[in-house]
């Protein structure tokens, strides 16, 4: 059962790290549409908050993956 745990751990987190991208970016792009002058700043935050989210996700895979899972 541990195996199956760790898999659906890894599973979970990438389920919600794509969710958040996922509406970061759709709001982001309704914010350039409405207010295009803001273009590089709501860019650069897009980047910054996509890469925190890519790296905590990275690392909680990471934690999961650490172990070795033979079936």
């Amino acid at each position: 059962m541990d195996k199956i745990e760790v898999v659906f751990k890894t599973v979970y987190q990438l389920f919600w790290s794509l969710l958040l991208s996922g509406i970061l970016l759709i709001v982001l792009g309704i914010l350039i549409i409405i207010f295009p002058t803001l273009l590089n700043v709501l860019v650069t935050i897009l980047f910054i908050v996509m890469g925190i989210i890519f790296i905590v996700t990275a690392v909680k895979i990471h934690k999961f993956t650490r172990l070795t899972i033979k079936l």
